[in-house]
């Protein structure tokens, strides 16, 4: 359970990252 939840965080904060990446 808790490297699922690592994992949705992983995704989530390189998505964000991503996000910001384009916006910029």
């Amino acid at each position: 359970m808790h490297a699922s939840v690592a994992y949705c965080f992983l995704a989530t904060l390189n998505n964000s990252a991503r996000r910001s990446s384009f916006q910029d």
